[in-house]
């Protein structure tokens, strides 16, 4: 199985820290031999582990002798008190792939995910099961004191949620391993286990990107609805401003094929619409696709479509228009999204992003909140600079352009030589044109000015 790559790796664990450091406590179930315990120290969190297997569990112990604040219990756990279940233990690393379900298509034989692992298992016992909500109750355990989840329990995910009726309540984030073939016989699947997540109030803040991944939930409490976040007031003015710029620009925008990426809830996609234009709206939040489709369900003319533009598939077909308004800011690798974007561009990009003051060519990366529907979904933006921006779009396309005019907003400064007078908490934008070939609009500049009009 290919490994996710540094990057990538880098920016969960970042996101998996923020969740762990702000949590009261954190209850990792599928603990083997808790193999976490240092790092959760460093954290200085309380920890209750939880593990099946007796031998597993008694070497457990041992390995939490050092650490005060973490204890650890021994349960098979299911949906159901008391039933008698098979628990399998299999060969690799001490049984760290034990489960209740045995090694499915993907784990063994010829389309192994590990074939390196000759994977198996070796043993087998009888245990009872236990809901979550029992063993907690019966150990006098607050669930509100472990408000972070690792739920690692090889395929039996969903059975140990469904028995934590009342635990769960208390839980914030959760980090749970997943799997998108059958790697257990009977385990579960990651379609199914997002929804039964999504059922109890969370959402993932990322998709899983090998076919066996951990993936981070975090409880839509924390979040703003996407309807609340998008058609707030200052949301509603903002794009007003922005697309009456657009209009203007005298840009040849109607009857196109358009690719709307970070379309959120829709907002843009009826000024394309408007103009006979047919649309293939994306957007990396699939709550917000939901919404984008009811909202359009009438229009023969829009698609809607999940697309992650920090890990995006190829759509296999190019677009006439591409508009990229308000997203750049919001990748964790916005040099590799503006190649995907040009890739699928055929005309016009069109591109309105949130910068740096600055002449030099810098990225700028920053921290967002990714449970937030309208920040960066991998929870890490980027403020780069226009000359940034500027000379990728050269790399890509023959023709680029900075608008002469400003949106009447006051984050699209006017006077870029001047950064002292505008806050450093400010949010500051700017519009870039690119295009296959020249244009000859009053409203377009060839350079970057120091000086914008109002619009």
């Amino acid at each position: 199985m290919e490994p996710v790559s540094t990057e990538i790796q880098s920016i969960r664990q970042r996101l998996i820290e923020r969740y762990q450091i702000q949590a009261s406590g954190i209850l990792h179930l599928g603990a083997h031999f808790g193999q976490e315990r240092e790092r959760y120290a460093q954290l200085g969190k309380s920890v209750l582990w939880v593990e099946a297997h007796p031998e597993i569990f008694a070497r457990l112990q041992r390995n939490l002798i050092k650490y005060p604040k973490q204890r650890a219990l021994c349960a098979l756990l299911a949906e159901i008190d008391g039933q008698l279940a098979t628990f399998y233990r299999s060969n690799n690393a001490d049984g760290v792939s034990s489960s209740l379900f045995n090694f499915g298509t993907y784990a063994v034989g010829e389309r192994s995910l590990w074939p390196e692992l000759d994977l198996r298992m070796i043993g087998k016992i009888s245990l009872p099961t236990l809901r979550l909500d029992t063993l907690m109750i019966g150990n006098a355990i607050k669930a509100e004191d472990y408000s972070f989840w690792v739920v690692d329990l090889q395929g039996a995910e969903d059975r140990a949620l469904a028995g934590a009726d009342q635990s769960i309540v208390s839980c914030k984030a959760l980090l749970v391993e997943v799997s998108t073939v059958e790697v257990y016989q009977g385990g579960a699947r990651w379609e199914a286990l997002r929804e039964q997540l999504g059922t109890l109030g969370f959402v993932p803040l990322w998709e899983p990107i090998r076919p066996h991944d951990d993936v981070l939930f975090v409880h839509r409490s924390a979040t703003r609805t996407p309807r609340k976040a998008f058609q707030s007031d200052h949301y509603l003015r903002h794009n007003q401003r922005r697309l009456e710029h657009l209009a203007c620009l005298g840009l040849k925008l109607n009857d196109k094929t358009v690719l709307e990426v970070g379309a959120g809830i829709g907002d843009h996609s009826s000024f394309y619409l408007d103009r006979g234009c047919r649309v293939l709206a994306t957007d990396g939040r699939r709550e917000n696709i939901e919404i984008l489709r009811t909202r359009y369900c009438d229009s023969d003319c829009l698609e809607a479509a999940w697309l992650d533009l920090n890990n995006p598939e190829p759509l296999e077909r190019s677009f006439e228009i591409v508009h990229c308004y308000g997203l750049l800011y919001h990748l964790e690798r916005p040099a590799a999204a503006l190649a995907y974007l040009a890739d699928h561009c055929a005309e016009l990009l069109l591109l309105e992003s949130c910068v740096s003051f600055g002449d030099e060519e810098e990225l700028n990366p920053i921290d967002e909140e990714a449970v937030d529907p309208t920040q960066a979904l991998g929870g890490l933006g980027c403020r780069p600079t226009r000359a940034w921006i500027w000379r990728r779009l050269r790399q890509h396309f023959s023709h680029v352009y900075a608008t002469r005019t400003q949106p009447n907003h006051e984050e699209f400064p006017l006077e870029w030589s001047q950064a002292h007078n505008y806050p450093r908490q400010s949010l500051t934008r700017a519009v870039f044109i690119a295009s296959r070939s020249a244009l000859s609009s009053p409203s377009l500049l060839p350079e970057l000015p120091y000086r914008y009009e109002r619009f």
